[in-house]
Parts: structure tokens; C-alpha cells; sequence
């Protein structure tokens, strides 16, 4: 549960940073350019994984945990790719398709299925309270909060995911298939 200076930390800087630039093109691009509808549940997203990790960083607690949640970000580019896809008018193609299937595939594994993989494993370490850090003690409930919200969030956004591929393949069927 205490990483000090371990090779945990790095991940976690990058994801802030990933975290800070994306914040800002939501913010110029969604807010202040008007390009498309603000997402504020995304924004809050943002907002909440910002100070999570930040807090995660300098107090080091849940590194190694907000670590090996970086895997969840490897459906993210099949995120970026279906908006592309879909903002250039490309939603009938067989590449919009395959992104879609594989957008699924990996949400669904690197998010509906890891996150509560690695809750578990915080969850089997009494939420590192036992640990020599003494930040565990304060920020536990605090973590453990993080998990269930961060979990609600990709649900939900994963049921829009399957109700889009639904919706999606009664189209390709047609009316009368």
C-alpha cells in the first residue's frame, strides 16, 4: 500500500497530465468554442479524477491501485476514434463498425470487468489500512467512494455504449428483417 518512490508514481503523473490537456480541450473546444454540446458529466469526471490522483500523488495513497486503473484508458483511443468517425460523417462505414465492436470489447474488459477486479484486490487489503501510512487512516473512505462512483460512471456510460450497437444493428438489419 506505500509505494514512496516507486515506479507507480509515473503512470500517475502521466495520467494527470493526460487529465489536464483533456480538460482543456473540453473546455475550449465544449465551452468556450461551442463546437459540441458540453458533456458535464465528463467534465466532472475530470474534475474528480484530478483531484483523486493529485491527492493519490502527494499523499501516497492508492498509487499502485490508481496505477493499474491506467488500463481502463486503453479503450479511450476507440473513444476518440468513434468521434472522429462519427463527426466526419463516417457512422456507415465498416471502419465505424469495427471501431464500435472493438469500443465495446475493450470497455467492457478494461472497465466493467477490471474495475471491480481491482477494487477487490484494495478491498482484500482492508483499504491498506494497516499500512504504515497514515493517510490510509483518513482518506480510505475517500478511496472506496472513488471506486463505486468511478464504476457508476462507466456502467452508465457502457450501457449507452450497447444502446448505440443496438441501435446501430437494428438500422443495418433494416425494418424488415
Amino acid at each position: 500500500c506505500v509505494t514512496k518512490w516507486s515506479w507507480t508514481k509515473l503512470p500517475v503523473l502521466v495520467l494527470l497530465g493526460f487529465l489536464v490537456v483533456d480538460m482543456a480541450s473540453m473546455l475550449i473546444c465544449d465551452v468556450w468554442q461551442r463546437w459540441r454540446p458540453i458533456d458535464k458529466v465528463m467534465i466532472f469526471h475530470h474534475v474528480v479524477l484530478l483531484g483523486l490522483f493529485a491527492t493519490a500523488y502527494t499523499c501516497d495513497v492508492g498509487l499502485w491501485f490508481g496505477s493499474a486503473m491506467g488500463i481502463n484508458e486503453l479503450s479511450t483511443p476507440c473513444v476518440n476514434m468513434f468521434w472522429y468517425l462519427r463527426d466526419t460523417g463516417q457512422k456507415d462505414s465498416k471502419v465505424f463498425m469495427i471501431n464500435g465492436i472493438l469500443l465495446l470489447a475493450l470497455f467492457f474488459l478494461c472497465r466493467v470487468v477490471y474495475i471491480p477486479y481491482n477494487y477487490y484486490h484494495f478491498w482484500a487489503l482492508d483499504s491498506c489500512k494497516t499500512s504504515s501510512n497514515e493517510e490510509y487512516h483518513r482518506l480510505a473512505w475517500v478511496i472506496n467512494f472513488a471506486y463505486v462512483a468511478m464504476y457508476s460512471l462507466n456502467l452508465m456510460w457502457f450501457a449507452k455504449l450497447v444502446t448505440g450497437a443496438v441501435k446501430t444493428l437494428r438500422k443495418e438489419k433494416g425494418p424488415d428483417e
